[in-house]
């Protein structure tokens, strides 16, 4: 006899420990899990929006609690005529056109007509494993004040500097969880619709937005143990830099947005907001301060150093996974950074003093 057969009180213990008990929390029994409209804001996906179609209607989740939000921010291609047919009828999809250019006038439509209580916002290029939907509920079913439930992200083809991009964000996003501000990620979010009132006109990054907003007004931001996938990913170390300046001065917009009311965060919301946004603003001063000095100080490690990343950070591969399995060890990489300090320290000190580094000659 199967355990989940058993006819006593104690069948029911047992089930209950076969569910999950992570920092996810247990599922809700299909009774109890909310209705979710699911939005995917694109344009000129033609060549990603079948397999996303295809990826959403084999999510785990009750086919009568589901409804698909698709608008097309005025695409040139034939984006809206493959998603239609991909979708073979389904009376679930609704297809909405935006006149207005940009994702956020696309989510603002999406969020005017959906009516689920939740509202997953996901990319055209992110694969979501099939238990997303029910491990994202289970993780925002442990408290009324959760507004918000983000997922880890990977890109499936990226440059070694882009994986170590990621596998490290992914580490600081965890400790954010822990206070209950996690930043969620454009790729993959879930957003309780009774805590927030939509995006203003001139906000570039959704998902920044949307993370600070919830947390604003008093609700909490969750990381799920959910890994989505992202298919599109810079494919050389140029591409990768123009693509992370860009989106570096959406984020920094966000937080720029919301300093003058940074009060208004709570007590432990409050300090994360104002360590990522002075990091945000003075991190990249600091770094840039740090290269010019290494480069006048030791001009020859400095070109060592900039080959050797350039090296690493370049094609996939073998040397791509040593940036990579840095990156996922956050110990390791302190220590390294402290040994580099140490040893810059040290190199600096010789240098202004070096009588403490040549050999006393004895007289004769």
């Amino acid at each position: 006899m199967s355990v989940l057969s058993i006819p006593s009180p104690a069948a029911a213990e047992i089930k209950g420990r076969l569910r999950p008990t992570d920092a996810d929390g247990a599922p809700p029994t299909t009774e109890l899990l909310p209705r979710i409209d699911v939005v995917v804001a694109f344009w000129n996906e033609s060549k990603l929006i079948a397999p996303k179609v295809r990826n959403l209607l084999a999510l785990d989740y009750p086919p009568e609690l589901l409804r698909f939000i698709f608008v097309d921010g005025g695409s040139t291609d034939e984006s809206m005529l493959v998603a239609k047919l991909s979708a073979k009828g389904d009376k679930r999809f609704a297809w909405l056109s935006c006149p207005g250019r940009g994702k956020t006038a696309q989510l603002n439509m999406a969020m005017d007509h959906a009516t689920a209580p939740w509202l997953l916002v996901t990319d055209a290029d992110a694969r979501l494993p099939t238990e997303t939907l029910r491990s994202m509920i289970g993780a925002a079913d442990r408290s009324e004040k959760i507004g918000l439930v983000g997922v880890r992200c990977y890109p499936r083809h990226a440059i070694g500097a882009d994986r170590a991009h990621w596998s490290l964000w992914n580490t600081i996003r965890k400790v954010e969880n822990v206070f209950g501000c996690a930043t969620a990620l454009g790729p993959c979010y879930l957003i309780r619709r009774a805590a927030f009132g939509g995006w203003p006109k001139s906000v570039i990054a959704d998902d920044v937005f949307a993370s600070l907003e919830i947390n604003r007004t008093g609700a909490r931001a969750i990381l799920s143990d959910v890994l989505v996938i992202e298919r599109r990913a810079p494919s050389g170390l140029l591409a990768l830099v123009w693509h992370k300046l860009r989106k570096a001065r959406a984020v920094v917009r966000e937080f720029l947005r919301f300093l003058p009311r940074s009060l208004e965060f709570g007590w432990k919301s409050c300090p994360i907001f104002l360590f990522r946004a002075i990091a945000l603003l003075l991190g990249p001063f600091a770094i840039l301060t740090m290269i010019g000095w290494l480069a006048i100080t030791f001009p020859f490690a400095t070109l060592a150093g900039a080959g050797a990343f350039i090296v690493l950070a370049g094609p996939a591969g073998r040397r791509a996974q040593v940036v990579q399995k840095a990156a996922r060890a956050p110990l390791l990489m302190v220590m390294l950074s402290i040994v580099l300090v140490v040893a810059i320290a040290t190199c600096a000190f010789v240098r202004s003093k070096p009588e403490f580094c040549r050999w006393k000659q004895e007289e004769m």
